[in-house]
This record gives structure tokens, sequence and C-alpha cells, in this order.
């Protein structure tokens, strides 16, 4: 995976600074060091949209995200240092590219999308259609068009900085998915050969057949292999249906009863994504490191019970998620793919 590297030059510091935070004269922490210019190349947006074409980046507004940068690829783990970038969120590239899915049986709701991210290179990534729009802090995938190093006050020197466009995904651990220069964003749905069967009065699943990387790998159905229970309260709200009431999740994170399975290396996180599919042939996408690779303590929640009356074992809450879409009910399988 071809990756921006950064070099943290770390000079000499002392347990107690004299008055070191006050510099600026502000509180502000994170915009003490000015923002540069990064170089930004075309970019075009193609695949399932009615409207592909290229992207106006001068055009759409622009966001910011902080991160602390870490790498993590097949020599080793390291600490590359803090940023802020500002950029253009997919979530505005994507607003006004109306979705045209053209693979089998449609399958309306947009909750099986996910976005292959490549540049000139050949390198790809993959970003869910759901991180994008249904989180709770929309606008933290972005491709960033300037860059400022977030400055410790005790340490001399800061980090060296990129010089090109980037594409930043705010709410990862380690950056496996900061691809250089972007050139395009390819609109997939997921290839679901399950037939659609609406209207089900009680959607569930005795048990989860776990397939991974064309293999099938494990049955899950008992919770006693699982790790530790979690619980998470929610304000259960829908796109569709508004208000779905208070709730107390009580569940395992489902990346890691996963980990058991699968071995999580920087090819996964950069490239994979998880199709979870139900009886009733609902499917939702998940890309692979937005379940096992967050910065952000949340998760998504598995459950022996159901979501709500008519809808029973297995079930899935999307914890990082505003809307309640991406959650599932009647889980019979998870399908781990990663793109070559």
């Amino acid at each position: 995976m071809k990756k921006v590297f950064f070099v943290l030059l770390l000079g000499a510091f002392s347990l107690w600074g004299d008055a070191a935070d006050a510099i600026g004269g502000n509180n502000d922490f994170y915009g003490r060091a000015a923002f540069i210019d990064l170089e930004t190349l075309p970019l075009v947006v193609d695949g399932e949209v009615e409207n592909p074409g290229p992207v106006d980046l001068e055009a759409l507004p622009r966001h910011m995200v902080t991160v602390r940068h870490a790498d993590w690829h097949h020599q080793g783990r390291g600490f590359a240092g803090a940023y802020r970038f500002e950029g253009v969120s997919l979530f505005d590239i994507l607003r006004d590219r109306l979705v045209k899915k053209t693979a089998g049986e449609v399958f309306p709701p947009p909750v099986d999308l996910f976005m292959e991210i490549h540049d000139n290179a050949g390198e790809v990534v993959v970003v869910s259609w759901g991180e994008v729009f249904y989180s709770r802090t929309p606008h933290r995938v972005l491709v960033a068009t300037r860059v400022s190093p977030i400055v410790p006050t005790k340490v001399k020197s800061v980090s060296a900085m990129p010089s090109r466009s980037l594409l930043v995904c705010g709410d990862d651990l380690y950056a496996v998915r900061n691809l250089t220069a972007p050139r395009r964003i390819t609109v997939r749905s997921a290839k679901v050969n399950i037939p659609i069967r609406r209207g089900m009065a009680y959607v569930s699943s005795e048990s989860i057949r776990l397939n991974i990387l064309g293999e099938d790998a494990a049955i899950l159905r008992d919770p006693l292999r699982f790790p530790a229970k979690r619980s998470q309260p929610s304000v259960f709200f829908g796109r569709g249906r508004g208000f779905h009431g208070f709730q107390d999740f009580q569940g395992w994170d489902l990346g890691a009863v996963l980990a058991k399975y699968i071995n999580i290396e920087p090819d996964i996180l950069a490239r994979g994504y998880l199709v979870v599919t139900a009886a009733d042939g609902y499917r939702v996408v998940f890309a692979a490191s937005e379940v096992f690779n967050r910065n952000d303590g949340n998760a998504f929640m598995l459950l022996d019970g159901g979501l709500c009356e008519n809808k029973g074992p297995w079930a899935l809450f999307p914890g990082p998620d505003f809307f309640s879409d991406r959650a599932i009910s009647g889980i019979n399988a998870i399908r781990i793919e990663k793109l070559e």
C-alpha cells in the first residue's frame, strides 16, 4: 500500500515548561501553525451514480479534521505526527450524485453501497456509503487540500508534512486509508445473491455463517465464546420513520467477535469490507476500518436479541451511526471481502 510517510523530528523537552501552554495568546492548541496548500489533482466520480463526472473541488465547502497520524504497514507501526487537515468531504462530493444501482435485483436502500477510492498508481481503499452519509459526525472523511501541524509546546521541531492532496478518514486509529492524491471515486453496490422477502412477520436467524475472503470460516451461534458484553443506550432514530424509542442495547463489539477468526492486518483495513445479510434479504455494508480500526470508542454491536418486536436474533446495532438504517435483524451471514 502506497502511503505518505512522515518523519517525526523530536527535540529536547523538559518535564515542566515555562508557561508553554500560553503560546499564541489564546486557548487554541490546534491552530498555532499556519496552513499550507497541497497540490491537488483532478478528481472524478463514477460507478453506480446517475451523474458521473469530474468534481469541482473549488465550488464545494471546506471542512476540517484533526488527526493523530499513526502508520501501520508491513514493516511495523509508528507515529507520524498530529495535524489539522482542511478539505472537501466525501459527503459534499457525493451529495448530489444520485444513486443508480445496476447489479442484479435492485435493493432500494443505499445501505449496501461502498466506494473504491483510487489514485493514479493503482492503489485503492474502501469507504462505506454509511460512514459518509449515516455517521453521527458527518464530514470526517475528506480529500484534504491544506494541512497544518499541531505543534506540541515542549517539542522544538515539528513533523514533516505531505505535499499533495490526501484522503483522510478522521475516525481511523491507524491511517491505513490515507491515500495520496486520490483521482477517482467509484460507487459500488455489494453483490448479494439472495432473494428479497419483504413483509416477513418475524425476521430471525439461529446462527450466522461467517465467510472470509471466499472461505467459510465459522458458524457463530454460541455467545459463551464471545468477549464480554457491553451496554450502549440509544435514542433510536431512523431516516424514514424517525424515533424508534429509547433503547439500552446489550451485546458484543462486532469487531472483537470477528477478530478471533480473521487476521487483522493493514491490507484488510485499507481495502476490506463486510457484507451483512439477513433472512429477509436485507443487507448492509461496512468498511473493515470502521469495524476494526476506530479511534472514537464506538462499536457496531452484535445482539442475541432483536431490535424491536417483530425482528429477532441475530441483530446488529450501528453505534457510530446517527440513523438506524444500517441496523439489521435476523442476520444469517457475514461475508468479509477485500479489493484486489
